[in-house]
């Protein structure tokens, strides 16, 4: 029986809603992994799509391709907009939010 598993390529950690003053931030130290890139967004979801395009900015498609990250991920039904104390009835509301959703992976380069 092979017990030996393959490293992660990458790992997804929500952050959640968070004032964009007060965000601490994410390392890679005590991890397996070398890089990391957090996205922002109005959405869990939008948050993910911006750290997937900031990893194909960065590093280029076929890193991308090769850590096989999911499509689509994250919850894109609650607006951040539900969680301003001054906006709590308005969906899509025009304010100038200081709270996004954050999303980080962290992964590997893959050659």
């Amino acid at each position: 029986m092979n017990t030996t598993t393959e490293p992660k390529l990458y790992n997804i950690q929500s952050h959640g809603i968070d004032n964009e003053e007060y965000f601490r931030g994410v390392e890679t130290i005590h991890t397996q992994f070398t890089q990391v890139i957090t996205g922002t967004g109005d959405t869990e979801a939008e948050a993910y799509n911006d750290v997937v395009d900031q990893i194909a900015w960065a590093f280029g498609d076929e890193v991308l391709g090769a850590l096989g990250l999911p499509d689509f991920w994250g919850d894109d039904e609650h607006d951040v907009c539900q969680e301003c104390d001054y906006n709590s009835a308005i969906i899509g509301c025009d304010q100038d939010c200081e709270q996004h959703y954050y999303v980080s992976i962290l992964f590997n380069v893959v050659q």
